[in-house]
């Protein structure tokens, strides 16, 4: 098992250069068929298979086994990093659970909206879901998405070894009603547009499209520009078209997305660390025996641990690519002007402060 965990692990690093919790009575599709689905509430099924559900490999053949599909819903495409590793999670799951257990998984949005899918988690109608923030349901579960919380990527994994993650983890689950697993990281936050801006001075009359979510439009204030939401699937043309001067963006979606074929300049503030989770409801944990837990926690642990490897090893080369498409990849020295402005964020949200202090205060 552990063999199979590294080798999958180091593939999907390559790859970026209804007993218990469901209720039905037939076989759901494949991933690319249940990707067509947009209902809501918890659509697990049992069936005799061989293979897991989403897969993208023969798991070996369990006919005289039912296997109970855990619904798995999130807004990447299944080609992105974290596709990918949940369709290698549920492969290692079915192994686990000698094909008791998989994920029917809906990628791209497909089953409902990012924020519809992480309550209806918290509501027990969807088994699991890319789970980032609990702001819905207290301020402070906000904060990882606050300016400048980390310094680097060494920052980032010091705190996850950390008792401050440690307990920010349970502050979810005991929050929100559910069981979150914990965090990976798909980058940092770049700003791209046709001009360079280096300084707070510099960026006072841009106008820059922000994520539509909170806390993100309260971000245009750190670095002193105009900041609107838009959602994201109108980027592409408001770039093209000049409503916007620019956007920001990992470069995960700056290159998923093709910004780089209307922004000329990518500026490396690294405004933010862009996080996301993992979460399973309350009622489908709560059904699931230990040993099941157990095996279901190896395999989301799986895929918070392939993201942050993919995302931290393929950096360089997504800013290689960049540049092969004509784009300036641009350094922004002196942050400090920018991270000294990060209060501005915290006067609206206050409740960020508890935790922010502490994650500053991890030592990497």
């Amino acid at each position: 098992m552990k063999k199979r965990f590294l080798s999958m692990l180091l593939g999907i690093s390559m790859a970026v250069s209804l007993t218990a919790c469901g209720g039905g009575s037939s076989a759901p599709a494949p991933a690319a068929t249940a990707a067509g689905s947009t209902e809501s509430g918890s659509t697990g099924a049992e069936a005799d298979s061989g293979k897991a559900a989403g897969g993208n490999e023969e798991a070996g053949a369990k006919s005289d086994v039912k296997t109970t599909y855990l619904n798995f819903a999130h807004n990447r495409s299944e080609d992105d990093a974290f596709g990918i590793a949940v369709k290698e999670a549920s492969d290692l799951l079915y192994e686990a659970t000698d094909g008791a257990y998989a994920f029917q998984i809906y990628p791209s949005g497909t089953y409902a909206s990012l924020s519809d899918c992480m309550e209806a988690v918290s509501g027990g109608t969807l088994d699991f879901s890319w789970y980032d923030t609990g702001m819905d349901y207290a301020e402070r579960l906000g904060v990882l998405l606050s300016p400048f919380c980390f310094d680097s990527y060494d920052h980032w994994r010091a705190f996850k070894q950390s008792d401050v993650y440690k307990e920010f983890v349970q502050d979810m689950s005991d929050t929100c009603n559910v069981h979150h697993f914990g965090y990976f990281t798909f980058g940092f936050r770049m700003v791209t547009g046709n001009e360079i801006w280096k300084t707070p001075e510099e960026f006072a009359p841009v106008k820059l499209r922000m994520a539509v979510q909170p806390p993100y439009p309260a971000i245009a204030t750190v670095l002193n520009c105009t900041g609107e939401p838009l959602d994201a699937n109108e980027v592409y043309t408001a770039l093209q078209t000049g409503v916007f001067d620019g956007q920001e963006n990992p470069y995960s979606d700056i290159i998923s997305r093709k910004f780089y074929e209307v922004q000329k300049y990518i500026i490396k503030t690294e405004h933010v660390l862009s996080v996301g989770g993992v979460a399973c409801s309350s009622k489908c944990w709560d059904s699931l025996d230990a040993e099941t837990q157990a095996a279901v926690t190896e395999a989301v642990e799986y895929i918070l641990e392939a993201v942050d490897k993919a995302t931290i090893d393929g950096a360089p080369e997504q800013e290689k690519f960049l540049e092969e498409q004509g784009c300036e990849v641009v350094t922004v020295e002196d942050k400090a002007p920018f991270k000294d402005r990060a209060y501005l964020v915290f006067e609206q949200y206050p409740e960020f402060e508890y935790y922010y202090t502490k994650i500053q205060e991890v030592e990497y």
